[in-house]
C-alpha cells in the first residue's frame, strides 16, 4: 500500500484568499486600529499613524529575513539592544607538560594522580598483572604471554601543548 507524504511542510496553508492565518491577523489588527484612530485623532495626525502601522502590519505579514519572520527579526534586535552584554574572556594557563622524553617514574607520578575510576579503567585495559581486591590470581593464559615492553609517545596538539601515553603491544 503506497502513502503519500507531503513534502511543502513548511508551507503555511493559505486560508484567507492568498494570506495565511498570521498575515490576515497582521493585516486585519492594522485595519482595525487604522479605524479606530480615525475617530481619536485628526485628520493628518490619523494619516501618519496609519502609514506607520500599516507599514509594520505588512512587513510583519509579508517580510522574510533569511528565511525568519520580520518579528522575530525585531524582537531579537529588541533583546540585544536592551539585555546587558559581557564578554568575559579568561586566558588559559598551558603548561608545558612533559619538555623531554619522560622517564618512567615521572609517568608514574602522573598516574598516581589519576582519579581512582579512570586508573582502574587504565589498568583494566593495559595490564597482564591480577588487580588486588579484585582478582585472586591471574588467569593461566596470560602467564604464556611476554611481558610486554613499555613504550611512551609524546603528541603535540595545535596549540603547542604535549601530551604523553603509554603504548602496550601485546605480541
Amino acid at each position: 500500500m503506497q502513502f503519500q507524504v507531503p513534502q511543502f511542510i513548511e508551507i503555511e496553508d493559505k486560508i484567507v484568499g492568498p494570506l495565511t492565518l498570521k498575515q490576515f491577523i497582521y493585516i486585519a489588527i492594522a485595519a482595525l486600529a487604522s479605524f479606530l484612530f480615525f475617530f481619536l485623532f485628526e485628520l493628518w495626525l490619523w494619516l501618519i499613524i496609519t502609514v506607520v502601522v500599516g507599514t509594520l502590519a505588512s512587513s510583519f505579514a509579508f517580510i522574510k529575513v533569511n528565511g525568519r519572520p520580520f518579528i522575530i527579526l525585531l524582537v531579537s534586535a529588541v533583546k540585544f539592544t536592551w539585555q546587558p552584554k559581557f564578554y568575559i574572556w579568561k586566558k588559559e594557563e598551558t603548561k608545558e607538560l612533559l619538555p623531554n622524553l619522560p622517564d618512567i617514574k615521572v609517568v608514574r607520578e602522573k598516574e598516581a594522580q589519576i582519579k581512582p575510576l579512570e586508573n582502574l579503567w587504565d589498568k583494566l585495559n593495559t595490564t597482564t598483572q591480577p588487580i588486588k581486591l579484585r582478582e585472586k590470581g591471574g588467569l593461566k593464559i596470560f602467564n604464556r604471554i611476554k611481558e610486554p615492553v613499555e613504550q611512551f609517545e609524546v603528541q603535540r596538539k595545535l596549540t603547542g601543548e604535549r601530551r604523553v601515553y603509554k603504548r602496550v603491544d601485546y605480541r
